[in-house]
């Protein structure tokens, strides 16, 4: 039996076979090599050799090409996963970023819920206080999960998963157009399916905001790239909240724990998280759309502004945000360092209780006292210097319906007077309680107080732990004044709510309220809010101090990173170190 011959080489019979066209035939004998035949000889056999292992490299280059490709076909066709990305994408580099206030979990799907899981927004108590659950938000929204709709600079909703929109003449549908070839960071497909599931999943379990979709009457998918929303009646918010989290596309297919890691089609993956430290986002190769410009950046977690000015300034990271302006001072002592300002929808609020046990329920009382008070004098306070914009009503520039109104209250010691004269001809002076969180700081406490007595309202003024003053405030409703920030954008349904802790009942402002929520186009809408905001600043049911104004400071060759709303999102494909 002959063996198997390798590639290339002769077949060499077996030792002692007969070869049978030499059974009867002498085969002359071979005459010696001289040492040139024998050198080339030995050259041939090289060549052969080098041949042979060629070949079979080539051979097993194919194999492993074929069998590439054949997984890809059956990862398409069973596991929904699209073509893998093998070519061209290289980002490298890395940059590491401060912030302040550090997720506790990445369950993104949690966010606009307070740690102790009751909603920040509605509810008994009616008005989003509660921070906290902002960071996950933060990181992985546009970075590694992304939405239906994205938000741009000036909070304005804009295409996301779908790369279009349409809304119909009544406002009562909503067609939303997803191109084809997305995927998810695994590799799956994302598609109508994904967006619809996402949403069912979202108002089934109660996700983040949910309970703001009002009107929802169906939600289906019309082929592989067509969504269509209906609603019973409209909601010119709808854009607005499908690009934040209650809009994000979750793959229905993918089985990971939330809390620890997470799986989206944005531009960058988790790569590594250490609760409470940081959190380090790995760009994503397989991203359908404009890749990210850095290979790695890492988000540092820090307990306060002092703690990241700090590390800016030891070189730990390369940029901070969001920091109050009270740290620009200490900002401006390093070296290379460059601040930017930037708007946000955070503001602080001084608020009244309209309930019939306080005083300030008449709206009289109420209007007087925001003549009396300075609003400049008390923002500087809280946030000092350039770091808030003093608002005469519920918005912020970045909002639909703002307009400047702080001239409806200006500081006007002469028209406090003429309001609140009448109440202490009857009651005579009085004391009123002004409790709020000691995080506040005292001064602002202590600022009211002096603004008020000229006004013959005494203040008694407690600064307690958030415990107590949820308990006092918030449940109790023990209190005339207090002090509390609203975080969140397009809000205005909270104080709406007959059942918040301030006590606001208008039938004049539910009525332009209703109005507003049947616009059909957003300009109708804009309109609608401008007329509710006027309504609602002449009640008074509390004082809008101002919108907090954060700073972002980065080090020379920093680029890309953004300065406004960093609090509720921090997109970062764009960054990039030089």
């Amino acid at each position: 039996m002959r063996s198997v011959p390798e590639p290339n080489r002769p077949v060499t019979p077996d030792a002692g076979a007969a070869d049978p066209a030499s059974a009867d035939v002498m085969t002359p004998a071979t005459p010696p090599m001289s040492r040139r035949q024998a050198r080339e000889a030995r050259a041939a056999r090289r060549q052969l050799q080098h041949g042979g292992i060629k070949a079979i490299a080539v051979f097993l280059v194919s194999l492993l090409i074929l069998g590439t490709c054949g997984r890809v076909v059956y990862g398409m066709i069973i596991d929904h996963r699209a073509p893998l990305d093998l070519g061209g994408f290289n980002a490298g580099g890395s940059v590491t970023i401060g912030v302040v206030g550090a997720p506790s979990s990445l369950d993104i799907r949690k966010a606009g819920t307070a740690t102790d899981g009751t909603a920040t927004t509605g509810g008994t108590n009616g008005i989003n206080t509660d921070s906290g659950s902002t960071a996950v938000q933060q990181a992985l929204l546009g970075n590694v999960y992304e939405s239906l709709l994205s938000l741009d600079e000036h909070n304005t909703a804009q295409p996301g998963v779908a790369d279009s929109y349409a809304v119909s003449g009544d406002g009562l549908t909503y067609t939303f157009t997803i191109n084809a070839g997305k995927t998810f960071s695994n590799g799956d497909a994302l598609d109508a399916d994904d967006v619809v599931w996402s949403l069912q999943q979202t108002i089934g379990n109660h996700y983040a905001q949910a309970d703001r979709l009002t009107g929802l009457k169906s939600v289906k998918a019309d082929g592989a790239n067509t969504v269509t929303v209906a609603l019973s009646q409209p909601n010119p918010d709808l854009p607005w909240l499908l690009a934040g989290p209650t809009g994000i596309v979750y793959d229905k297919d993918a089985k990971y724990s939330y809390d620890t890691t997470a799986i989206g089609s944005g531009p960058f993956t988790v790569q590594s998280w250490e609760n409470g430290t940081s959190l380090t986002l790995k760009a994503n190769g397989r991203y359908w759309g404009q890749k990210a410009k850095t290979g790695t950046v890492t988000l540092k977690y820090y307990g306060d502004d002092t703690a990241a000015v700090a590390a800016l300034g030891r070189g730990d990271v390369d940029a901070i945000t969001p920091v109050a302006e009270s740290q620009r001072t200490a900002l401006s002592r390093i070296d290379g360092v460059s601040v930017r300002q930037g708007d946000s929808t955070h503001r602080i609020v001084l608020g009244f209780n309209n309930g019939t046990d306080s005083i300030l329920s008449d709206k009289r009382y109420r209007q007087g006292i925001r003549y009396a008070i300075d609003r400049t004098a008390l923002a500087n306070a809280l946030v000092g210097g350039s770091g808030g914009r003093t608002l005469g009503g519920p918005f912020t520039p970045l909002e639909p319906g703002y307009e400047d109104l702080n001239a409806l209250f200006p500081h006007s010691s002469e028209k406090a007077t003429d309001l609140l004269a009448y109440f202490f001809y009857v009651s005579h002076r009085r004391t009123l309680t002004f409790v709020y969180p000691s995080r506040y700081g005292t001064q602002v406490g202590e600022l009211l107080k002096q603004q008020l007595q000229p006004m013959n309202v005494d203040l008694d003024v407690k600064a307690v732990d958030d415990a107590t003053w949820r308990q006092t405030v918030q449940e109790k409703k023990q209190y005339d004044f207090t002090l509390f920030d609203m975080d969140d954008s397009h809000d205005l349904a909270t104080l709406m709510d007959s059942g918040n802790f301030i006590g606001y009942e208008s039938p004049a402002a539910q009525a332009l309220w209703a109005s507003a929520q049947k616009a059909g186009t957003a300009s109708a809408y804009e309109t609608a809010m401008k007329r509710l905001a006027r309504q609602i600043s002449d009640d008074s049911p509390l004082d809008w101090l101002c919108e907090r104004r954060p700073l972002t400071a980065q080090r020379g060759g920093v680029t890309g990173l953004p300065a406004t709303m960093t609090d509720r999102r921090l997109p970062l494909a764009d960054v990039t170190k030089g």
